[in-house]
C-alpha cells in the first residue's frame, strides 16, 4: 500500500512539472527586466551619443521608468562598427540594446560593415539633431562656397577630418557632389573629440559637427561655415545655412535605439514605454533644449518609415575609395592564391631527393589547403562569430597541415597565428577604421 502511494504521488509530480516550468516562464517574463540593461554606444566617452545616452540613462533612473538601471558601455572604434557587430552578435533577450543614429545605415553604404538597420530591431528614435561644417578659426575658407572652390581649383589637396563610413563621411561626400570637380583628401580622425582635436591641432582643414559637438567646443576656437538645416537656428542665428549659400544640403543626426534581431516586441515595447518617458522629464527637456536636439520620438511603421526615406538618400551619395585604405577583399584573396599556388609548386625535401612516394601527399595537402581557405571564407561570410577566432583557427589548421613538410615547430605556429588573428583587427580597427568582419 505504502509502495502504491508513493508511486501514484511521484506520477502526480511528473504531471504538475510540465505546469511549474510553464508559470515559472510566465513569471520571468512579467517581471522583465530582472537584471541591468547593456546599453553600447558605439563611440567614445563625452561625445554626442554618448552624453545623449547618458541624459536618457539619468532620466530612466531618477524617475524610475524601469525596475532595473540602463548601463552604458563605450565601444569606440571604426565609425561606430565595432560597437553595432558586438549588438548584432548578442543575445536577442532584450538586455543589450545599440544607441546609434544612421550611422547603422551609411556604414553598410561606405563598405564598412556589412550589416545595416534591417538587420536589428529598431525600438525608438529619441531625438534628431542638425549639423555644420566648421573650419579653425584661423582658417582663410570664410564661407562655404570658398570651401568648395578650393577643393575643386586643387582636387584631393585639401584635407576633412571624418570617420569613414559615419554620417560625417556621407555629408561631406553630398558637398563634394555639389561642385563639379571637388574633392576633398580625407583623414580618418574618429569621432567628435577626435576630429575636434584634428581641426585645433592644424592636421586637417575642415571638419563636420553635430550641432550638439560644435556647442559644445565652438569656444575652443572654431568657425561654422554652413548649417546643414533648411532655416537658421535661433541659438546660431549667425551661422548661414548651406541652401542660402547656393548648395542643396539639408541633413541631421536621427538618434536610434537599436535590439538584436529576434528580440521579443513585448520587451521591446517595454524599452520604447520607458524612453518615451525618458524625454518627457525635464532633465531631458531641458537638455535637449540646450543642445538644440530636437525631442522627436518615432517608434513602430513611423520610425522604419523615416528609416527608409533616410536609407534612400544615403544610398544616392555613390562612395569612392579612399587613399590610404587597402583593399582587404583583395587582399585576401591574393594571399589565398598565393598560399595555394605554394602549396603546389613547394616540394617536401624527400621529393626533391628522389623518393617519389612522399609526393603522393603533395596534391593531398594542397587539396586540403585550399577547402581550409575555402571554409575559413565561408564562415566569415556567414558565421556570426568575431574574424579572430575563425582566422586563429585557419591559421593553425595551415601551421598544422604543413609542419612536417617544413619542419616549424608548433609553437612558432600557434604564435603566428594569435599575432596576425588577433593583431590585424586592432591594426585596421585603430589604424585604417575599417571593422573586420
Amino acid at each position: 500500500m505504502i509502495r502504491l502511494r508513493h508511486t501514484f504521488a511521484f506520477r502526480a509530480f511528473l504531471a504538475l512539472v510540465p505546469w511549474l516550468i510553464a508559470s515559472t516562464g510566465a513569471a520571468a517574463e512579467e517581471i522583465y527586466p530582472d537584471r541591468p540593461i547593456q546599453v553600447i554606444v558605439p563611440f567614445g566617452a563625452g561625445g554626442n551619443s554618448d552624453t545623449v545616452a547618458r541624459v536618457i540613462q539619468r532620466a530612466v533612473a531618477d524617475h524610475d521608468l524601469l525596475p532595473q538601471p540602463l548601463v552604458v558601455q563605450n565601444v569606440p572604434g571604426a565609425g561606430g562598427t565595432i560597437g553595432s557587430r558586438r549588438a548584432l552578435h548578442a543575445d536577442p533577450d532584450g538586455y543589450t540594446l545599440l544607441f546609434l543614429h544612421e550611422g547603422i545605415i551609411t556604414a553598410r553604404y561606405s563598405g564598412a560593415a556589412s550589416w545595416s538597420w534591417h538587420d536589428f530591431e529598431p525600438i525608438a528614435a529619441t531625438g534628431r539633431n542638425g549639423g555644420v561644417i566648421a573650419v579653425a578659426e584661423d582658417s582663410p575658407f570664410r564661407s562655404l562656397t570658398d570651401l568648395l572652390e578650393a577643393i575643386a581649383n586643387e582636387p584631393d589637396t585639401h584635407t576633412f577630418a571624418t570617420n569613414i563610413g559615419a554620417p560625417a563621411h556621407f555629408w561631406a561626400m553630398r558637398l563634394e557632389n555639389a561642385k563639379p570637380g571637388a574633392r576633398f583628401r580625407y583623414v580618418q580622425a574618429g569621432g567628435g573629440a577626435a576630429r575636434f582635436h584634428a581641426l585645433k591641432g592644424g592636421h586637417v582643414e575642415a571638419t563636420a559637427f553635430s550641432v550638439a559637438e560644435f556647442l559644445s567646443y565652438r569656444d575652443g576656437g572654431l568657425r561654422a561655415l554652413a548649417l546643414m538645416a533648411e532655416d537658421r537656428d535661433s541659438t546660431l542665428a549667425g551661422i548661414p545655412t548651406a541652401r542660402e549659400q547656393g548648395i542643396d544640403l539639408v541633413s541631421s543626426n536621427l538618434q536610434c535605439w537599436w535590439a538584436p534581431a529576434g528580440t521579443p516586441p513585448e520587451r521591446t515595447a517595454v524599452i520604447a514605454e520607458a524612453l518615451r518617458a525618458a524625454m518627457e522629464t525635464p532633465e531631458f527637456r531641458e537638455f535637449a533644449a540646450s543642445q538644440q536636439i530636437e525631442p522627436l520620438f518615432l517608434t513602430g511603421e513611423a520610425l522604419e518609415a523615416e528609416l527608409a526615406n533616410r536609407e534612400t538618400e544615403i544610398a544616392q551619395v555613390a562612395p569612392r575609395a579612399i587613399a590610404g585604405l587597402p583593399n582587404l577583399p583583395l587582399v585576401l584573396a591574393l594571399l589565398a592564391a598565393v598560399a595555394g599556388v605554394g602549396a603546389f609548386l613547394i616540394r617536401p625535401r624527400a621529393t626533391r631527393q628522389g623518393k617519389v612516394g612522399d609526393s603522393t601527399l603533395l596534391p593531398r595537402r594542397a587539396l586540403g589547403l585550399v577547402a581550409l581557405t575555402l571554409g575559413y571564407a565561408l564562415v566569415l561570410a556567414l558565421a556570426p562569430i568575431p574574424f579572430f577566432w575563425p582566422t586563429f583557427a585557419f591559421l593553425l589548421a595551415t601551421g598544422v597541415l604543413l609542419g612536417n613538410r617544413h619542419r616549424i615547430a608548433l609553437p612558432a605556429f600557434v604564435a603566428f597565428a594569435a599575432l596576425v588573428a588577433f593583431g590585424l583587427p586592432w591594426v585596421f580597427e585603430t589604424v585604417f577604421g575599417i571593422a573586420l568582419p
